[in-house]
């Protein structure tokens, strides 16, 4: 992970040094304590910035999620996008649920899901305006989500086996149909390929 954002910097200090302890235990077995021994910071500067560590990985996806977001969806389909996220999950499954018990999961499906209804609002807004935010696109947003969180969910669990890539394809294809083309119009035009009359 590359530090970028200077107003975040002690975050991203923060989230670095829980991906590297991550890489021999998952998050819920870490101390706060012991997180902020390896960023040679104070218990105090944890709780300044985050209220518990599901805030900090919740605040992580997030950051991570528009970092990719910002680098490839410029010049890639929304799929690939998607298998880019879905392949740094994999590739920090402790920080990501693997190895956590069904109660910690739930608090990285809720900031996800927080994290994605809003992503999508943004996009519409700034394609058509927030009159676009219509009822329809509400309820589709809210189903995708629900149903996106749930298949990654299983995928975590295992019980879906298709790589980080094949994921994120399935997952573009899948969008409810008003939601699809209103994303895939903001992908077009970033991408400047042209979408048809």
């Amino acid at each position: 992970m590359e530090l970028t954002r200077t107003k975040d910097i002690t975050k991203q200090i923060i989230a670095q040094q829980v991906l590297e302890l991550c890489k021999s235990k998952p998050i819920n077995k870490i101390s706060v304590q012991e997180l902020m021994d390896k960023c040679s910071l104070s218990r105090k500067t944890f709780y300044n910035n985050f209220q518990d560590k599901f805030d900090l990985i919740n605040w992580f996806f997030g950051f991570m999620c528009d970092n990719i977001i910002e680098q490839y969806a410029q010049h890639e389909p929304w799929g690939v996008v998607l298998g880019r996220i879905y392949r740094f999950m994999y590739e920090n499954g402790r920080a990501f649920g693997k190895q956590w018990g069904e109660q910690d999961l739930r608090y990285l499906i809720d900031g996800m899901d927080g994290y994605i209804q809003e992503y999508y609002k943004r996009t519409i807004v700034e394609l058509h305006g927030a009159d676009a935010l219509t009822q329809e696109f509400l309820f589709e947003n809210l189903y995708n989500s629900y149903g996106a969180l749930n298949i990654v969910l299983d995928w975590i669990k295992g019980r879906i086996s298709i790589s980080p890539e094949e994921l994120g394809m399935q997952m573009a294809n899948a969008m409810p149909p008003y939601m699809q083309s209103m994303v895939d119009r903001y992908h077009a035009r970033n991408l400047q390929i042209p979408t048809g009359p």
